[in-house]
């Protein structure tokens, strides 16, 4: 047990490592940053976030001089340290570890130089990633304010408050920092020392995090980049990228595998990409000498050449097209009874805030992107949310393959025919708003679709299918990665991936409101350390749970409230509470428990306390692997099952294992990988995975289809035998947001089986 809980712990130490190592590694200010401007608008720095500043804890008042003082007359309550500020979320090269429950605010400041006049049209930008307001002055003049900052510019905020609401640092988001245009420089600047005061302020007093990172530079008159943090939006064929990389051991960036230029002595990095009209997105990595990455970035480009602007309720068939230039929403579309909206493959449609796409009954749309020219959704300025695309009402129907949808939400209202397929669906955060999901709809239908940074997903009431998908980043309190409520009969997730929900009373799978006989299989639930992987509850009945891995929750499968359910054929390790029956309304009472009549062939291993039965709760367990001591039951057993490699997530059992089987008729307990979606060969923390296909005997290539994990890289490589000399590499894969097709060369005649693993790159 031992070796198994130092297994579990490096476990939980690597996951936490690969979330945060996209954007930066704030190791003595470790950072790799992406910056979008036009060729003529690449900036002059003036402040560096990872440069030595002056910052002061929020304690009690500060000087009313600090934004003005010479550093030499500051006194000793001021500290030296690299930029960015703040805790918790792993961004910061300065930590203030005593920050929570302590003091809100944190005032930072750093002097420069100008030494030769600045062309007073030049422009001031400031970029600023901050957790959760801030307040920015220029030798003593107030330049910026987060909008959750009270009062008009100029009015201090005093030390000792917090803002409302939150706001999260982008870089946790996998976002670019946001920008302020500051106009242009005028007689701001005049040669001669200058100071950039900010003062960083937390919602909370007890918020789980905290982040100021502030960069100050010049730029161009002309050449403003539009949009926001989400997209960035030109009108010209060319763009310069560019940005910062202090990584240690990094000696390349690459964009889309061409080398940019990058100064080591400098820390910057440059380059100039061909822009086409409307959607370009591009993956900018951080590398060593190797190529392999070490950071890496998506960047969404539109290309806005022409555009056409649309709202309000359509009166006959209309199709949207890439000839039409980008489709601007300017206010709600709805489509009436009889009527079809197509959406056709590359076309670009940008909603202002609030704007819809929305059937009337007997309404059709249908957006028929392709793997190759996707349909993109975003926000009008690149940041704000706006609303859904939305089917409502009987006989409406709605279809979406292959889009990304960017601050914007996919529904099926009542008596709606629904389909997402293929597509990517990400950053929306409008309240407690869902960000996909239905309500009393005809039927719903979602494959290979992936979610990300948003409150929950909310399916009620509607028979569903939900499968191949990846939910993560569920990071708002009391949001779940996936919510079910009134499941009809035969409801079914399967072969889905649920990661990282770290807030309060976050589950992966949340089944209640009296589900019925829904069944969840072949799925892998992690990193939802506050609440459960598996929550069924509020009278729900029939629920099967089989061939499913939990990892790193609070509670691997909570049974609640007279709920009943049967779980086969899993593996439940790491976790705080393995299995977990209880009543959620009052724990201390005698009854109102939940129930797990049939339970055989699972692992519950490892965990804190592997089974806790409150409220009269029930479990019956045969054949099945329990710590010490084992559940009463037919073949229960308390050996350790041995797995290959706890720490990297393979749960496999090794072929000594005393368990191999003690399953019922001999069978193999635990789940049969592999589980989950099918990202990185549908295992993407075992570094080897065998993944055996048939030759076609077709021609020379095969097609494989499958996710590359958007937290790390790969190598596929391809045998037709299982042993470790025989490999050879195919390719160098990436990561990726959505399916990815593959072409392998096939050297073995048709019928004969090959097989294939992805291993981390090699050097």
């Amino acid at each position: 047990m031992a070796d198994l809980g130092n297994s579990l712990a490096k476990f939980r130490m690597w996951k936490s490592s690969i979330l945060l190592l996209w954007l930066s590694l704030a190791i003595e200010g470790q950072v790799f940053t992406v910056q979008v401007g036009q060729r003529s608008s690449i900036p002059t720095p003036l402040v560096n976030h990872s440069d030595p500043w002056h910052y002061r804890r929020g304690t009690n008042a500060p000087p009313a001089d600090w934004r003005t003082a010479a550093d030499e007359l500051l006194d000793e309550s001021w500290r030296a340290g690299p930029g960015g500020f703040g805790y918790g979320d792993g961004d910061d090269a300065t930590v203030l570890a005593d920050q929570r429950n302590n003091y809100f605010t944190v005032s930072i400041r750093r002097s420069f130089k100008v030494d030769s006049p600045v062309d007073s049209s030049r422009r001031l930008r400031l970029t600023v990633d901050y957790d959760d307001g801030f307040i920015a002055y220029l030798d003593g003049k107030e330049i910026a304010r987060s909008s959750n900052v009270p009062g008009p510019p100029g009015t201090p905020h005093p030390f000792n408050q917090g803002v409302s609401p939150d706001h999260e640092a982008r870089g946790y988001q996998r976002l670019s920092a946001e920008v302020f245009d500051l106009g242009p420089v005028g007689d701001r600047l005049a040669p001669g020392a200058h100071i950039l005061a900010v003062q960083g302020i937390n919602g909370t007093l007890d918020s789980s995090d905290s982040s100021l990172i502030v960069d100050l530079e010049l730029v161009s008159a002309e050449g403003a980049v539009g949009g926001g943090p989400l997209l960035s939006i030109v009108q010209s064929d060319s763009i310069a990228l560019h940005g910062t990389n202090t990584l240690a051991g990094s000696a390349k960036v690459l964009v889309d595998g061409a080398e940019a230029q990058f100064n080591p002595a400098e820390r910057v990095w440059t380059y100039t990409a061909a822009l086409k009209a409307g959607y370009n997105r591009f993956l900018i990595q951080a590398t060593d000498g190797g190529h392999v990455p070490m950071s890496s970035v998506y960047q969404t480009i539109i290309g806005e050449f022409s555009s056409t602007s649309v709202g309000g309720p359509l009166t006959a068939e209309t199709v949207w097209s890439p000839s039409m230039g980008i489709i601007r929403v300017t206010a709600p579309v709805l489509v009436p009874a009889r009527t079809r909206l197509t959406i056709e493959p590359g076309t670009v449609v940008l909603l202002r805030q609030g704007a819809s796409l929305r059937t009337a009954a007997g309404g059709t749309i249908e957006v028929n992107g392709t793997e190759a020219n996707i349909v993109c959704f975003g926000p009008a300025d690149g940041a704000a949310p706006w609303g859904q695309i939305l089917a409502e009402g009987t006989n409406s129907f709605l279809t979406v393959r292959h889009a990304e949808v960017v601050a914007g939400a996919v529904q099926g209202g009542a008596g709606s025919t629904c389909l997402i397929e293929d597509s990517y669906l990400h950053h929306y955060k409008a309240g407690i708003s869902p960000i996909a999901g239905c309500d009393n709809a005809a039927s719903m239908v979602v494959r290979r679709c992936h979610f990300s940074f948003y409150h929950e997903t909310l399916w009620r009431s509607t028979p569903v299918l939900i499968e191949d998908s990846l939910f993560e980043n569920a990071d708002d309190p009391s949001g779940d990665a996936l919510d079910f409520d009134t499941a009809p009969l035969g409801s079914t997730i399967r072969r889905c991936t649920f990661r990282h929900g770290p807030r309060d009373n976050s589950d992966a799978v949340d089944l209640g409101s009296g589900t019925k006989a829904c069944l969840i299989e072949d799925s892998w639930m992690y990193d939802f350390p506050n609440d459960k992987g598996v929550s069924v509850g509020e009278n729900s009945s029939g629920v099967e749970i089989r061939n499913s891995l939990i990892t790193d929750c609070d509670s691997g499968v909570a049974v609640k409230d007279n709920s009943v359910a049967t779980l086969h054929d899993c593996t439940i390790v790491g976790n705080l509470f393995g299995l977990r029956n209880f009543n959620k309304a009052c724990e201390t009472c005698d009854t109102g428990g939940g129930h797990i009549p049939n339970s055989w062939n699972n692992i519950v291993w490892g965990n804190l306390t592997n089974i806790s039965m409150l409220n009269g709760s029930t479990l019956n367990a045969d054949h099945s692997v329990f710590g010490n001591p084992a559940w009463p039951g037919t073949g229960n057993q308390e050996a350790d099952p041995r797995f290959r490699n706890a720490a990297q997530g393979d749960f496999r059992l090794v072929l000594e294992s005393p368990v191999i089987s003690a399953g019922r008729d001999g069978t193999i307990p635990g789940a049969k990988f592999p589980v989950g979606a099918p990202m990185a060969l549908s295992h993407p923390r075992i570094d080897s995975v065998e993944h055996k296909r048939n030759g076609t005997g077709n021609g020379p290539e095969d097609v494989i289809r499958f996710w590359v994990d958007s937290e790390r890289s790969y190598s596929l490589e391809s045998s037709a035998e299982l042993h470790e000399s025989a490999w050879t590499k195919v390719a160098d894969l990436f990561p990726h947001p959505l399916p990815r097709k593959v072409a392998v060369t096939n050297a073995v005649a048709g019928g004969t089986s090959r097989f294939y693993r992805l291993v981390t790159p090699r050097r």
